[in-house]
């Protein structure tokens, strides 16, 4: 099965950069290397990050993202049709 470029359009909150990974890299390696910095992230983030008041929301928000990241990431590489 081929995988297609995903189509949905993003909110425009500033900047986005696509990573596109080198040529003959398998999308699984890619993933997997992924989920772990995101496994990475989540255990400093977890341990405590020092950030004025104001900044406090958007630390939460960051962890609840890559929470949410771990889990798609996690369930893309159970997918069998993953090359």
């Amino acid at each position: 099965m081929l995988l297609s470029r995903c189509s949905a359009a993003l909110p425009d909150e500033g900047h986005h950069a696509v990573a596109v990974p080198p040529k003959g890299r398998p999308l699984h390696s890619v993933i997997a290397e992924t989920l772990a910095n995101v496994e990475l992230l989540l255990a400093q983030l977890e341990a405590g990050v020092r950030v004025a008041d104001s900044q406090r929301g958007l630390v939460r928000d960051l962890s609840v993202a890559t929470q949410r990241q771990r889990e798609v990431l996690s369930a893309a590489l159970r997918l069998e049709e993953l090359e």
